[in-house]
């Protein structure tokens, strides 16, 4: 294991520490907010980007607690 680059080593250690549902759900929140970034906020137009409804972008907002600029 020498020749991995020390970051991968300690991204390794950082996902171990987490099981599958909460990297699914930190994933899901950074592509989320990346998208609304993207499109200046406008959930419309995320909401496309990212295949899904404007009702389910809605629901992932408030489940990941997403505030600012964002609601």
């Amino acid at each position: 294991m020498t020749d991995i680059p020390e970051y991968l080593k300690n991204y390794k250690l950082k996902t171990q520490e987490k099981n599958l549902k909460e990297i699914l759900e930190e994933t899901e929140k950074k592509i989320i907010e990346n998208a609304l970034k993207r499109f200046n906020f406008d959930k419309n137009r995320a909401a496309e980007a990212l295949g899904i409804g404007n009702s389910t972008l809605y629901d992932k907002i408030k489940k990941h607690q997403i505030s600012g600029q964002y609601s």
